[in-house]
């Protein structure tokens, strides 16, 4: 399982498809669930900041996974 699906089922919303492409805007996580997620982020992979992230770090599994990166590899 990946790193965005992990933190996903940590929040209870697991049953996320890796194809769903409109998870913010779509309505399926909202602004209570990414700030938990970035919670979740910066405890497990590194500080972040406001200027690090923008809505569309939230719209996919595949975008959360390369916020995860990009998080990771600034506090490498």
């Amino acid at each position: 399982m990946n790193e965005a699906k992990k933190l996903l089922t940590e929040i209870s919303k697991g049953d996320i498809s890796e194809n769903e492409q409109n998870l913010l805007t779509g309505g399926i996580i909202d602004s209570l669930d990414v700030m938990e997620l970035v919670e979740l982020i910066s405890k497990k992979f590194g500080e972040i900041n406001a200027s690090d992230i923008n809505s569309s770090d939230f719209e996919s599994i595949s975008a959360i996974n390369s916020l995860i990166n990009r998080i990771k590899a600034k506090n490498d």
